[in-house]
């Protein structure tokens, strides 16, 4: 995949989180997508992870819904299938610097992590 191409889905991710746009959140995503990234939100368990993109519309945009605060990417590396995010949202809980780790299959990301995750680093196969 072009880093271009992954790139502009990570793109289009971020700024319809920001916008709201939940549509183009998903066009993002691949229909077996897994989502994870520490519990941040008040309606989230431990740890949570969505599989699929119903289940993340369900369970984590829809409950989610519009938060006041801008992700700014700072940087993107991009090789082969994966990307790396740096990136910050002053406006979220005091500002706060987050990192980003996305694989991406047939043109859309497939496997998302975000954040950090207690343990040993998972695979992101």
């Amino acid at each position: 995949m072009e880093k271009s191409d992954m790139i502009k889905k990570l793109k289009d991710y971020y700024e319809g989180l920001d916008e709201s746009n939940f549509e183009r959140v998903l066009s993002a995503f691949h229909d077996d997508m897994i989502y994870k990234h520490p519990k941040i939100w008040e309606f989230e368990e431990e740890q949570p992870e969505y599989h699929g993109k119903e289940a993340f519309k369900t369970l984590y945009l829809d409950k989610r819904g519009k938060r006041s605060f801008e992700h700014q990417l700072v940087d993107i590396i991009a090789e082969g299938d994966r990307a790396a995010i740096l990136g910050t949202a002053p406006g979220l809980k005091g500002g706060i610097s987050w990192v980003a780790y996305a694989k991406f299959k047939d043109g859309q990301i497939y496997r998302f992590m975000y954040g950090s995750v207690t343990g040993e680093a998972p695979s992101m196969e």
